[in-house]
């Protein structure tokens, strides 16, 4: 009996050890699927990588943008570089008299503005949403339910990651690109939260394991093992399958969206070129 104790505990620490260093190799492709979608909402951010040198959203973003029904406001380092306010511009908190040209151009830079920044911001928090039920379902069977007011915070953490960046809140809307210049990506910062949090549980990781061991169909440990084994991969494939679908609609929208930014940028130009007084003012994308 001892030795039939011995033998399990080391099966299970072996299994876990395995179980355990596969999981990590095969995180970071999982959360690449789960990133893509979230990733590519926020690449006007500049906190991914993953964009191609060619996509249209492969630019940085030089201020914090604020937006309500009447103002848009550009700000680098909580100091307020310039502002549209009902259809007036203000540069260091002085409004700028514009002629019947220039207005033209501001009213249609303003106008291209405010249909970009919502769409970033949803589809930020579309993507929180994906990510935050990835997460349940992936190791919630893992970590056991036990576990699961330290997933919730995992998944808040991550939401409150996102809301500094990007936010609505009622018809207002914030987008923080001057902060996230330099950040550590969303994905890198998930994979190592979900790290810690598998490392933090593995005693429970283990005594969940062993007891769905036991459960599954088979004559000896080892069948057992390789039942339990074909289970978790199986569930794993499952959940990839879906993360990769809803991610591909994600991005689907994402490309999109980084569509219209040419536009917006060629409009940003067009007033730059036409208002002397932007000169002393860096262009908000680059």
């Amino acid at each position: 009996m001892l030795l039939w104790c011995l033998c399990l505990m080391f099966w299970l620490n072996f299994y876990a050890l395995s179980f355990y260093q596969g999981i990590m190799m095969t995180l970071p492709s999982v959360l690449s699927h789960l990133s893509k979608g979230l990733a590519a909402s926020v690449l006007l951010l500049s906190i991914s990588t993953q964009a191609q040198a060619t996509s249209p959203c492969n630019i940085d973003m030089n201020y914090d943008i604020d937006m309500t029904p009447t103002k848009l406001t550009f700000t680098q380092q909580g100091k307020e570089s310039y502002r549209i306010d009902n259809q007036r511009l203000f540069i260091n908190n002085e409004q700028i008299r514009l002629t019947a040209q220039q207005q033209a151009s501001l009213n249609s830079y303003a106008q291209a503005m405010r249909k970009q920044v919502p769409q970033v911001v949803t589809l930020a928090n579309d993507a929180v949403v994906l990510v935050s039920g990835a997460l349940n379902e992936s190791l919630t069977p893992l970590l056991g339910p036990q576990s699961q007011p330290q997933i919730d915070k995992l998944s808040q953490s991550l939401a409150d990651k996102v809301k500094t960046i990007a936010v609505k809140n009622g018809d207002s809307y914030h987008l923080g690109g001057d902060r996230a210049q330099g950040n550590e990506t969303l994905e890198q910062a998930l994979t190592n939260e979900v790290q810690q949090l598998i490392q933090n549980a593995m005693g429970t990781v283990m005594l969940s394991m062993g007891g769905q061991i036991m459960m599954m169909e088979g004559d000896s440990f080892d069948q057992k093992m390789l039942a339990f084994g074909a289970k978790m991969q199986k569930e794993a494939q499952q959940i990839e399958t879906r993360v990769k679908t809803n991610a591909q609609q994600l991005k689907q929208q994402a490309n999109a969206m980084c569509a219209q930014l040419p536009e917006l940028k060629q409009l940003q130009q067009q007033l730059w070129q036409q208002v002397p007084e932007l000169a002393q003012v860096p262009v908000p994308l680059k």
